[in-house]
């Protein structure tokens, strides 16, 4: 089971143990080192952990030890009730527990992605602003006092923001692009302020949410548990036959996982397999049809491992450890299991882990969450189009403001000079 037990290419194997690599064979020699110890390596015939017969016996590496045929087996052994009736173990060189191995869902073409970051509703509101902006810009041109004036001493120049260049305006500002014309009135000035200020918010907005959906898979994931399994049709599922995951399922009292044994049991033809590799190759050639339940650090292996096409998802359940398996009653458990403690004491086991899993990997990571990045609604903007709708009032009352008071300081100013004076005296003193 790879990475634990693997024959090297065929250029590279050597006699006895180099034949092999892998966790196991690591720690095996790493225990040789530590204890100074001779052995034969031989490998079980059939391939089998070992499982309880019908007839009280058992089969592969437990029933080896358990007819005292081989002293010690170093393999991805469960430390079980059952095999501990029959066989000693050290503490556990391992955790592990199931989860499920699914093919990873083919990502769509989506080509207009660009839009994902906002929702449809928020896109229609936006579009709306600009439209109000550049309307009440255009009225705020047209009725400022600021601009009459100046359109008074200089008629060919008055109006610089009509229907065109309002909304010109308002386009311009929301790409971050220069326009030639800008408000003159303090009104106007106040409402591009504002307008301003909802622009960068929003275009931060945007561009942070689209590097959310552009770095995250965002892979719609068909199933993430069992019970998930339990609900649907379209996707089999299964494990190994005779195998400790059997044995859980088969013998669980909880609901969801006596509903998956059942369908195993059913469809036993397609669902039942004679390895794990057997299983994770078919989940790699069923196009997302098989789910396989087996022990995760099996599957997080395959999972990093090219074509890159499974992946693992769901919550770990059946937690158990893997052991040493070693003949009932061995005078070598405790010595084996003092030498297990000082390696995992000296960080050896985890160099192996990082050495097998984390240095092994040739897939990029990927999430078995379809909503790692969401679409900003309403509610997560409604904020700054309120400040917005509060500058278009403001604005609004301030042009209210300035005609009265320009009406007022122009009728006492032209009661006693003209209007060329009151000209050159606004702009050219």
């Amino acid at each position: 089971d790879a990475p634990f037990i693997m024959y090297k290419p065929e250029n590279q194997r050597g006699p006895g143990i180099d034949a092999f690599e892998g966790y196991c064979i690591d720690l095996l020699k790493l225990l040789v080192a530590e204890l100074g110890f001779n052995f034969t390596i031989s490998l079980e015939p059939s391939n089998i952990f070992g499982e309880l017969l019908e007839d009280g016996n058992w089969d592969g590496m437990v029933g080896q030890l358990a007819r005292r045929e081989m002293d010690i087996a170093i393999a991805p052994l469960s430390i079980t009730s059952f095999r501990q009736s029959v066989i000693d173990f050290t503490k556990p060189f391992m955790q592990s527990g199931l989860q499920l191995l699914i093919s990873k869902p083919n990502r769509n073409a989506d080509f207009f992605a660009f839009l994902r970051p906002f929702s449809p509703l928020v896109w229609i509101l936006i579009a709306l602003a600009l439209i109000f902006v550049g309307v009440v810009m255009y009225l705020l041109d047209q009725y400022s006092p600021v601009d009459l004036d100046y359109g008074n001493c200089f008629p060919g120049l008055r109006s610089r923001f009509g229907s065109t260049n309002s909304f010109w305006f308002a386009i311009g500002s929301y790409l971050q692009q220069g326009v030639e014309a800008y408000p003159r009135s303090i009104s106007g000035r106040l409402l591009a302020t504002f307008y301003w200020f909802f622009v960068m918010v929003m275009v931060a907005s945007y561009t942070a949410n689209m590097a959310a959906f552009l770095t995250t898979s965002n892979l719609a994931v068909p199933v993430s548990s069992v019970q998930d399994l339990t609900k649907q049709s379209a996707i089999d599922y299964g494990t190994v036959i005779d195998s400790e995951a059997m044995d859980f399922l088969k013998s669980s009292t909880e609901t969801v996982y006596r509903n998956a044994w059942s369908h195993i049991l059913e469809n036993s033809k397609t669902s039942l397999l004679n390895s794990s590799l057997v299983g994770i190759n078919k989940v790699r050639r069923s196009k997302g049809k098989y789910a396989f339940i087996w022990y995760y650090p099996e599957l997080e292996y395959a999972a990093l491992r090219k074509p890159c096409d499974v992946m693992v998802v769901g919550s770990k359940f059946d937690l158990r450890g893997f052991g040493i398996g070693l003949q009932k009653n061995s005078p070598y458990r405790d010595v084996f299991t003092l030498a297990a403690l000082k390696l995992q004491e000296r960080g050896e086991t985890e160099k192996l882990r990082a050495k097998w899993w984390d240095q092994q990997t040739q897939c990029p990571p990927s999430t078995s969450s379809a909503a790692d990045a969401v679409e900003l609604g309403v509610n997560n903007v409604a904020g700054i189009f309120m400040v917005l709708g509060g500058a278009l009032m403001l604005a609004t009352i301030l042009l209210i403001i300035e005609l009265f008071m320009f009406k007022f300081c122009v009728s006492r100013a032209s009661s006693k000079r003209t209007m060329r004076q009151v000209c050159l005296d606004r702009y050219f003193k």
